[in-house]
Order: C-alpha cells, then sequence, then structure tokens
C-alpha cells in the first residue's frame, strides 16, 4: 500500500476495505473518515475468543453481542460455503460501534508470536519497528522476515536489498529500538543481557517471489499464501543463508 501511494495523485482518495481473506469477506466499510468497518453478520455467523484467554488455553467462545471496545480477539467463522467454526488464525480487534454492531480491524496472524526469553515478541510489534524504520514502509525491496534464534538469544532480520552494510546497521538499530519501546519485556530483557541487539542481514532482489514459490511448492496454497514475517528460526525450513548478500 506504502508503494501505491507513492505513485498516486495526492488529492486521491484511499478507503479501507476492511478484513478480507480467501475464506470470508469478514467486514465491509461504513465510514472512510474512521476507517470502521462492521462485520458481514448477515453472510456469515461469527465467533470470537479473548485473544489472552485463547493463547492461555482457555476457549470459551463469544459473539458479536460479548465483544468489547478496544479489546483483541481470535475470530472464528461459519459460512454458507460449508466453513464450520473454521479457525481463521486471525487476531481482530473491535475499533469503535456502528449503532449497536462492534466495528473490526484487522491486527496480525495469531501464530506470529514469539518467545526467547519471555518477552513474547509479536508480529504486529515487529511490523510496526520494520516500518517506522523505513520511514512509512517496508525497506528494500519490501520482503523480510524476523526469526528468533534462541540459542544466540536475538532477533535475526532479513531484508529484501538492495540496502547496504550502513543501511542495514541503521534499521538493525531501530528496530531494536522501537520493539523495546513498544514491548517492556523486550526492553527489560535488552536491559538486562538476556537478550541481544537485532541483527539485520541483506537478502537479494527476488528473495521474495523465491520464499513465496518455496511456500507453495511445500503445499501452501498460492491463492492463500501469506507471509508469516515473525518465526522461530527452526521453523523456517527456507534456505535464507543462501539469499544473505555476503
Amino acid at each position: 500500500m506504502t508503494r501505491l501511494r507513492d505513485v498516486l495523485p495526492e488529492t486521491a482518495a484511499v478507503v479501507e476495505l476492511g478484513y478480507l481473506a480467501s475464506e470470508v469477506r469478514g467486514t465491509v466499510a461504513v465510514d472512510t473518515t474512521s476507517g470502521n468497518c462492521v462485520p458481514t453478520l448477515g453472510d456469515n455467523f461469527f465467533e470470537f475468543v479473548e485473544r489472552d484467554a485463547w493463547e492461555c488455553g482457555n476457549h470459551q467462545f463469544l459473539t458479536l453481542a460479548d465483544l468489547e471496545q478496544g479489546r483483541q480477539y481470535y475470530v472464528f467463522v461459519t459460512t454458507f460455503d460449508g466453513l464450520y467454526r473454521y479457525d481463521m488464525n486471525d487476531i481482530v480487534e473491535v475499533t469503535g460501534m456502528f449503532g449497536g454492531t462492534p466495528c473490526l480491524g484487522f491486527v496480525q496472524k495469531g501464530r506470529g508470536v514469539t518467545n526467547i526469553t519471555g518477552e513474547k515478541l509479536h508480529e504486529s510489534q515487529v511490523l510496526e519497528s520494520v516500518v517506522a524504520a523505513g520511514e512509512g514502509r517496508v525497506p528494500g525491496g519490501g520482503f523480510f522476515l524476523m526469526l528468533a534464534d534462541t540459542p544466540m538469544a536475538s532477533y535475526r532480520l532479513y531484508l529484501e536489498g538492495p540496502l547496504g552494510r550502513a543501511e542495514l546497521a541503521r534499521l538493525a538499530r531501530s528496530v531494536d529500538d522501537t520493539l523495546a519501546r513498544l514491548n517492556i519485556e523486550y526492553r527489560s530483557k535488552r536491559a538486562s543481557g538476556r537478550l541481544h541487539p537485532v541483527v539485520a542481514q541483506e537478502l537479494r532482489a527476488g528473495t521474495g517471489e523465491a520464499y513465496r514459490s518455496y511456500c507453495v511448492g511445500n503445499g501452501q496454497r498460492d491463492a492463500q499464501f501469506k507471509v508469516m514475517p515473525l518465526q522461530r528460526a527452526e521453523d523456517c525450513t527456507f534456505d535464507l543463508a543462501a539469499a544473505v548478500v555476503s
């Protein structure tokens, strides 16, 4: 989206599409100023589990009437197409109310959480940190992965180039600083030395497409492919080392 804005006229209006996935059209925009979107409750049945409860193993399902503004939930859908209590593995947040209907906004994929020493880093925090480091956009070619390296007690940030060593070092510092601001436990673990600084490495141009092809070739459906930008190093089977610019 940030790259598209660069080629649009300044007067062009950009309207929120809402929560959209290949399985379901989750919401539609009702307010172009605030970006608030309401769920497609006439076409789908939605259930939710509060985020912290789900991650602690408490699977108490809620309906739209039970949701509270400002809270985050895992979402499950039942559709006319045959999905029943389908786990979207998505986290949504109640961003406001439209009459008596909660407005929902996508936050991040559900499994995008890593933990090396108790910091519980979330995908949304990594995304915000990388985009902030790139001054509003993902730096370089637009593809990146952050891997939690438990044996080294640090996070490795891989960014598709072109970038250069000086820019990589700046990006690593910026991401590290922003993560410390966003995540109090990350800040604590960095201050105590239990976590080491973020290390950034440049990937050759085209690595993002190569990664997509690899994932699709290993069973992911092309139409449903989504990059999980935050992963444990041991879970990433793509050979990033071979794509690193030396």
